[in-house]
């Protein structure tokens, strides 16, 4: 018996579930697919190197294979599949696999396994599989033949679907004549059916309550699908509005006076009765004392479904911007005809003051990145430092990070991944994050020409932890613990990679570095420590609170 618009006509048993596996995914949506190849999972290795219909990424190391995954899904905005051996290569992709369920991205995750005869054996490679990945791959199958491989087929029907999905496939040792025979998939994908947009009454009612207080808008991640309209709909609803870089509307001349800064002085002083939250979760530390705020009505709208606070609040799908009538305002608010661009927000005082600072490179190096790049901001500090201090003068950069579970491993697998098609791309990250994801730099080879720049801001640690207000206090001892100084340079990791390598400590040779030809190039900037400090300092005196991304020192957040 053979599942419904599956093949079997392969001789070996293996080869025709393998096949049937990769046919699957075709129909599923599914156009790349990265490979960590084994002995276990050859069967799969040989159709996909036959199938045209996929292109196919190679790398020797799972986990940062799953997080550039990661970022080809962000890149194409559809579902993409990392194909593993069995054993410990499976669990490698766990951390991927969590980064894309709180980011509600489709990532496939094929995994081959022994039968399940050697299961609970202790034989080579051969642990419990089935469910590894738990609650982060919420459609799991375990096949071992083409009807049990039918219904999960017939699971991933309803596309498009936004969470990871786990296909564990039992295959037995193929010999070569099956494996030099292998023949490819053939097949189509299946129509994908248009998401409908959610019924706007929640988000109307919550704009009718009036009662509740002033209103104020926060935007984080948002697909660029959703970006025009989304600008529409905000300047028609008038309010003041808190835009991300992720949200793509941060230097966006029609919103240039509702924007508000990323200032946490400035955000803790706000008259606020109700935020709208809209995109991803915010990584301002002002979202997350909302926790403490039951006065403050929620409303998130959102794809993913996460309210991001643990205390009362609701949550929605994206409505229909263009159609949606804001109570109290009028269709719209179109700007003067000719109307010049809004001037760029001035840079606080004490990045001027102090240029070898952490946040004064930060702002200059924004100036650098050419208009319409590929930007990725790193967790920690990177992320804050881009929103309070990045130029507000309109370049275009589409700007992405991970914020599903806002963990610093495998940033630069995303980027990697997520930059692959693009002519010009930056990563800006910590040090720490660099130093958790270095096998990324593997796929180089197999990336098409382009301008590839990650600049790695290097400064000894873990800084952001001597920001977090709660931290500040530390002893010498935990604070050593907390922060995890050190020494190390970026040099030979470039190298070893054949990327090139600029040191900088000073915003004429970070633009020096920034014109290097080198297709690909890390830019190790070293701030200074003594004027990161002082400047930190300065931000938090009177004049340049509003622009502190984090609480001033004494604040009890």
């Amino acid at each position: 018996m053979k599942a419904s618009g599956l093949s079997a006509r392969d001789d070996d048993p293996g080869m025709a579930l393998a096949r049937a596996v990769v046919t699957s995914l075709v129909r599923a949506g599914v156009r790349e697919v990265v490979v960590c190849a084994g002995a276990r999972n050859a069967a799969l290795v040989a159709v996909l190197a036959r199938t045209a219909a996929l292109r196919l990424w190679s790398f020797p190391e799972e986990r940062s294979a799953g997080f550039f995954a990661l970022g080809r899904i962000l890149a194409l905005d559809a579902p993409v599949a990392v194909v593993t051996t069995s054993g410990t290569a499976v669990a490698e992709l766990l951390p991927a696999a969590i980064e894309a369920f709180y980011q509600a991205r489709p990532l496939v995750l094929v995994t081959a396994d022994r039968p399940r005869a050697f299961r609970g054996s202790g034989a080579p490679q051969a642990i419990e599989q089935p469910g590894i990945f738990t609650a982060y791959a919420p459609t799991s199958a375990d096949v071992a033949s083409l009807e049990e491989l039918a219904a999960f087929d017939a699971a991933l029907a309803p596309r498009p679907w936004h969470q990871p999905v786990h296909l564990n496939v039992c295959l037995g040792e193929p010999s070569a004549a099956a494996l030099a025979q292998a023949e490819p998939a053939t097949a189509e994908p299946r129509p994908a059916p248009i998401r409908p947009r959610a019924d706007a009454a929640p988000l109307v009612s919550f704009l009718a309550d009036t009662a509740a207080g002033p209103l104020v808008a926060v935007v984080a991640a948002v697909p660029a699908r959703e970006q025009a309209a989304l600008t529409r709909f905000l300047r028609r609803l008038d309010c003041p509005v808190l835009a991300e870089a992720t949200s793509g509307l941060r230097e966006a001349p029609e919103l240039a006076r509702l924007r508000l800064p990323a200032s946490e002085a400035l955000l803790a002083r706000l008259p606020v009765g109700r935020v709208l939250r809209i995109g991803g979760v915010p990584s301002s530390r002002w979202w997350r004392d909302l926790e403490n705020r039951p006065d403050v009505a929620v409303l998130s709208l959102t794809p993913s479904g996460f309210p991001g606070l643990a205390r009362p609040s609701r949550v929605a799908d994206f409505p229909d911007w263009d159609t949606l009538a804001v109570p109290g305002k009028p269709t719209d608010h179109p700007a003067p005809a000719g109307a010049p661009a809004p001037a760029e927000v001035a840079p606080p005082t004490a990045l001027r003051h102090h240029p070898r600072s952490e946040p004064a490179l930060v702002h200059a190096l924004s100036t650098l990145i050419p208009r319409g790049a590929v930007v990725f901001l790193g967790n920690s500090l990177p992320i804050r430092e881009w929103n309070a201090f990045a130029t507000t003068r309109p370049q275009a950069h589409r700007v992405f990070a991970n914020r599903g579970a806002n963990g610093i491993d495998g940033c630069l697998s995303t980027f990697l991944g997520l930059a692959a098609d693009a002519d010009e791309s930056w990563a800006v990250v910590g040090d720490l994050t660099a130093l958790y994801d270095l096998a990324a730099l593997w796929i180089t080879p197999a990336l098409p020409p382009a301008r590839r720049r990650i600049a790695v801001i290097n400064n000894g640690g873990g800084r952001i932890f001597s920001r977090v207000a709660a931290l500040r206090g530390l002893p010498d001892d935990p604070r050593r613990l907390m922060e995890n100084p050190h020494t190390l340079e970026f040099r030979a990791w470039a190298e070893l990679f054949s990327w090139a390598h600029a040191r900088v400590t000073t915003a004429d040779a970070l633009a020096a570095a920034a014109r290097q030809p080198e297709p690909h190039l890390v830019i190790e900037i070293i701030p200074d420590a003594a004027a990161t400090e002082a400047c930190w300092q300065h931000l938090s005196r009177d004049e340049d609170t509003p622009h502190l991304p984090f609480p001033p020192a004494g604040a009890t957040s």
